[in-house]
């Protein structure tokens, strides 16, 4: 039932996502797409440690004003994160080298990301996946149109950024307004000492969970950062279409599914129970279900991408034939990804997540700088993080069978 209600937003917004693309790519050149990808993925390796990961102890606590109070330790850190990004913003502007104004930006995207995550988690630990639905539609829908209108009215440049950054805010917004009006009075539970018992017991999340995670996104965007050294931005363009397609379900349907297992295995592991049939079976659904998939994207990527985005994207197509099975795997290894944490083992995933970094590092220079050719590169880059993803899920399926 709680899946059925996430993806009833989650087919809507990752709809409007697929609609409006092919509008952007016809508005946008490639060089426009490769620009946002990259200021994206700056934002996204420092927003998702905006709160140092607090906000996942959130759904952790059993008592409410635990909740609470763990909720307004990871906004005070956001806070925090935010103020000290800005300080190195202005002074990398005036003493190092002069930014473009988009990054001044940055910092604002990267509290919009924080305090995001922590209503998301709020709400999931309240069992609210209704509204936690239509924020998806909020998101998507501002987000979009907002790039499209920008767009249409000429400013190419930074329009897919600024549409962004306007789609976080109203998505922010939303989430404001339910909390103040569902949750005012929960505010009360507010107590500094409880923040600092909160701020010691879970202080392997910033310590362990965070340079996990960063690795986890340096994963996504990593060859963003390499293809910067070794391409153009036509080609980061070209390969930021392919993983704005590819990544729909795992940013839309992946997060509602990751969602309800976190709220689901912790009430298992509060009550003691065995929770790991019900992750197996979970796992082998997912895997079952998108197994089309990537096999439609070898047969016929090229040609749908063509087709749906112009004949100017078809190297798009082609990148996405490439990356599919690694999509595939690294969908379901991020939706049930979030077991070590319950089961404390963040540490062991860290490792992992670092080893799955090297080879991505390792493959993407051979392909880029010694073979200096971008197809070789994503072949040789897909086909070994296809085989890291499916060790993490095999990994993940071990240690939460043994945990029970």
């Amino acid at each position: 039932k709680n899946l059925t209600t996430l993806l009833y937003g989650t087919v809507i917004a990752q709809g409007i996502t697929l609609l409006v693309t092919p509008f952007l790519a016809r508005i946008y050149t490639p060089i426009a797409f490769g620009e946002f990808s990259f200021f994206m993925s700056i934002v996204s390796i420092i927003g998702v440690v905006a709160t140092l990961r607090y906000e996942m102890a959130i759904v952790l606590q059993e008592k409410k004003e635990n909740s609470v109070n763990t909720a307004f330790l990871s906004l005070f850190i956001n806070i925090g994160i935010t103020v000290l990004l800005s300080m190195v913003v202005l002074l990398y502007h005036f003493f190092i080298n002069k930014l473009p104004f988009i990054y001044f930006t940055l910092p604002l995207f990267v509290f919009l990301i924080g305090f995001g995550n922590i209503a998301q988690h709020w709400l999931n630990r309240e069992e609210k996946y209704k509204y936690l639905s239509i924020s998806k539609v909020v998101n998507s829908l501002s987000n979009n149109i907002s790039a499209l209108l920008l767009g249409l009215l000429g400013f190419i440049n930074y329009g897919l950024i600024t549409g962004n950054l306007i789609g976080l805010s109203i998505f922010c917004i939303f989430f404001i307004l339910i909390i103040l009006n569902k949750y005012k009075e929960d505010f009360k539970s507010f107590h500094v000492d409880e923040i600092k018992k909160i701020l010691r017991k879970y202080k392997d999340l910033p310590f362990a969970n965070s340079p996990q995670v960063l690795l986890e996104v340096f994963q996504i965007n990593g060859i963003i950062y390499m293809f910067k050294l070794f391409f153009n931005l036509t080609v980061i363009g070209y390969y930021s279409l392919t993983l704005r397609i590819l990544q729909a379900p795992l940013w839309f349907i992946g997060s509602s599914l990751s969602q309800i297992l976190y709220r689901d295995i912790s009430g298992k592991i509060n009550s003691k129970a065995d929770f790991y049939p019900y992750l197996l079976k979970t796992t082998s659904y997912i895997a079952f279900f998108f197994v089309p998939f990537p096999i439609i994207l070898i047969l016929f990527g090229p040609e749908i991408f063509s087709l749906v985005f112009g004949e100017e994207w078809r190297s798009s197509g082609v990148y996405a034939s490439y990356m599919s099975v690694w999509m595939y795997f690294d969908f379901i290894r991020y939706t049930i990804g979030q077991v070590p944490i319950m089961l404390n083992k963040t540490r062991r995933m860290l490792s992992f997540t670092l080893l799955g970094n090297i080879i991505l590092i390792v493959f993407t220079f051979i392909g880029g700088y010694i073979l200096k050719d971008v197809h070789t590169t994503l072949l040789l880059t897909s086909f070994f993080m296809s085989i890291y993803a499916l060790g993490i899920i095999l990994w993940i399926l071990k240690i939460a069978k043994k945990g029970n």
